[in-house]
């Protein structure tokens, strides 16, 4: 049985973290200052739609509701982040291309809450996981830097992304980030051919996918 399986309570706090999730949205998104650089460009306001937060609410109940019931309770935590404040960095940078720092930041803190609490229990453990979080890191910190068509919020979502997975497992970290560059690849190839010419696509949805694609991938292997 995987995981979590039988726990509606644990249901039940994926449906309220999701619902809590989209009322603090619009409120969220008003507070958040211009992208570094742009001081004129205000790409949040009025992006609080109907639509716009009914995809956050049905995104974030699906990652929770995927997360508790194939991972760990004592796991959680660092998951209900990504779960939240990562699906909604994911769905502002499909709307947007812009992945807003003060949710980057939150996120960040609650995945390394995570870390901590999997410290306490095996210290190992999570020096392994923070040190992908912070391999990790590096490598999109040179792919942004020598490299192109990456902005610095990638890094610090990737951060975020591999440190939350690889509270699972390193391997999980690592087949996350491979699964969520192969969707965004397909994404890219998707886009190109509906526009008929090369254009950017924003890596945040693929990078939050990622961690989820694996969870299955692993299930599959697991019960198969």
């Amino acid at each position: 049985m995987w995981p979590g399986a039988g726990e509606p309570l644990w249901w039940g706090v994926a449906l309220a973290l999701a619902a809590l999730t989209v009322a603090v949205t619009p409120q969220v998104l008003r507070r958040l200052s211009a992208p570094v650089g742009e001081p004129d460009v205000r790409p949040y306001d009025g992006l609080a739609s109907r639509r716009f937060l009914g995809i956050v609410g049905v995104t974030s109940t699906v990652a929770l509701l995927v997360s508790f019931e194939l991972v760990p309770v004592p796991d959680r935590l660092a998951w209900a982040g990504l779960g939240t404040a990562g699906v909604l960095l994911a769905v502002v940078d499909a709307h947007t291309g812009y992945l807003p720092r003060r949710i980057s930041h939150a996120l960040t803190g609650v995945v390394g809450l995570g870390i901590l609490l999997l410290a306490v229990r095996s210290p190992l453990a999570g020096a392994v996981a923070l040190a992908v979080a912070a391999g990790t890191g590096a490598l999109f910190w040179g792919l942004w830097r020598w490299g192109h068509g990456l902005g610095f919020g990638d890094v610090r979502l990737a951060v975020a992304v591999a440190g939350t997975a690889a509270t699972a497992s390193p391997a999980l970290a690592l087949a996350g980030l491979l699964l969520g560059s192969l969707a965004g690849l397909a994404w890219a190839l998707l886009a190109r051919w509906r526009r008929g010419r090369d254009g950017p696509v924003p890596y945040g949805p693929s990078l939050v996918a990622g961690p989820y694609l694996a969870l299955f991938a692993q299930a599959l292997l697991t019960t198969g």
